[in-house]
This record gives structure tokens, sequence and C-alpha cells, in this order.
């Protein structure tokens, strides 16, 4: 390969040939204009036997453009290049050691998310990851640590609670100082639960209900699909607003907006707020 326009495309091109993108992909990233270039250069490659079929590469490609050419659709606020493009890029941190965790993680490989670790509760996520919080039930207790580390970094994160016996809780997208945090969570849940004096007394007891396989499916595929608008689109529908899978006699998906609560002590005006003055400090 010679002249000018190698050595212009082949630094770019050389790096994106890692499996994980078709043809189609490759000209979306680099551009329609050189197209004809990057066939040629591929071509030659594959002649002199230095290309090979990727993994996942075909898999991958084709989710990614059925999930790129869904968030176009629905959202209104993206297009199918930008979303290809948005999934390519995209990093995600998926936090958790149970299978829902597990299949949250394959869920979104199979959309063509670029990057997707998977990570214990206690472990750091790279820096300018989305984080998605998928704890067992012994596991709940990391989503405090999970919510002090955004609202510090002013980061957003998504969490998918364990299935209780009852429902399975996709949801809220964390925003911080845009919505409620994960303490706003708690708060609000346990002023509706009608035992608000013990319930974190009750929430503190794992649950020992088992998901069947196909609900753990549906709610990992719900934050898959809540990740794919955000990370396509920044869907504004989706900051604040969870959604519950309630499985008993009849299946319902229902969704909730939360509210902040003004005087949450992780999120709000408290450690900011100048003391009254007849206010005097506990010793």
């Amino acid at each position: 390969m010679q002249g000018r326009a190698a050595e212009t495309l082949l630094p770019r091109l050389l790096p994106l040939l890692d499996g994980t993108r078709t043809v189609e992909e490759l000209i979306i990233e680099l551009g329609s204009s050189v197209a004809p270039a990057i066939e040629q250069a591929l071509s030659l490659l594959d002649e002199h036997q230095l290309l090979r079929e990727g993994t996942h590469s075909r898999e991958n490609g084709h989710g990614r453009t059925a999930a790129a050419t869904y968030a176009a659709a629905v959202t209104r606020r993206t297009t199918e290049e930008s979303a290809t493009r948005a999934l390519l890029d995209a990093h995600v941190a998926v936090l958790g050691s149970g299978r829902c965790a597990k299949t949250t993680a394959s869920q979104l490989e199979e959309i063509g998310i670029g990057r997707v670790d998977l990570l214990a509760p206690a472990d750091e996520p790279a820096a300018g990851a989305l984080v998605v919080a998928v704890p067992s039930a012994r596991e709940l207790p990391e989503l405090e640590r999970v919510n002090e580390r955004a609202l510090e970094l002013g980061t957003a994160w998504l969490q998918v609670l364990p299935f209780d016996g009852r429902l399975t809780i996709v949801g809220p997208l964390y925003l911080p100082n845009a919505s409620a945090c994960r303490c706003c969570f708690v708060l609000r849940r346990g002023a509706c639960s009608g035992y608000e004096d013990d319930f974190e007394l009750v929430e503190s007891q794992p649950s020992r209900a088992l998901s069947p396989t196909p609900l753990t499916t549906m709610a990992a595929g719900l934050a898959a699909n809540v990740v794919l608008r955000w990370m396509t689109a920044k869907d504004p529908t989706l900051p604040g607003r969870f959604y519950a899978l309630e499985s008993r006699t009849i299946l319902r998906l229902s969704y909730e907006h939360v509210l902040r609560v003004p005087r949450c002590p992780a999120c709000g005006p408290a450690a900011s707020a100048v003391p009254s003055p007849w206010f005097e400090e506990s010793p």
C-alpha cells in the first residue's frame, strides 16, 4: 500500500480492525467519502491473508444495526448513523456477581456496546464508563457506595434491583443534580411502604426469592433498553423514572417517577445551608 491516501487512511483504519465492526460500520466510522479506499484496503489485506472474520462481528453487527435503527425511530432524537457511532464508542461497567448481572452484560454486548466490563460491586469502574449496578440480594448495601461515588464525580448510573418475590425494579437512571439520587429513592419508597419506621430494617434483610430465568432475562433486557436509549439519544424520559416488573397473578410492567427529596442527606443542600441563629450543634 503506497501513496498519500494510504498514509492518511491506514492509521485510522487499522485500529478499528478488532473484529467487532462490519464493513458498513467501518464506512460509517471513517466516512462514506473514503468507502472505495476502505474496500480496496480490506481487499488487499485479505488477499495477503492478513484479515480473518471476527468471532462476534456478524452477530454484534446485526445487533448493533437493529439497536441503532430502533433508537433512531423511537426516540426521534438521533439518526441511525449517529446511534451506531455512539454504540461503538460506548463503555458500560456492569457491577454485580449474580445471574442478572451476567445476563445484563450479555444483552449489552448483543446490542453492540463497544466495551462492556463485568465487575464485582466493590470494584472501581473505569473513568467515563456508564455504571449499571445489578446487585444480588446480598450485594444491595454496595449501592450506597455507588451512589456516593456518582454524586462525587457527577456521573450518571442505573440500578437494577433483584427480584424480591413480588417485583423486579429497573431504574431509575440517576443523574446527579438533575434527578433524585439513590438515597432519595430509598426515602421515597420507605414513605410509601406503609411501614416507614421499619423500612430500613426490613430492606436490610437479603431476600431469598429466586428469579426464574425468563424473568431474569426480561429484567436484563429492560435494563439494556434503558442503556441503549440513554447512550444513543440521552432520552430525557429516563432520568428519575423506574420500571417495576411485577410477576404475581398477572404479569405487569408499570413505571413511576421519583422526585428529589429536598432534605436528602446525600444530595440535598443541607451541607451548604446556613444554620439558623437559634441552631445549636450537638456535642
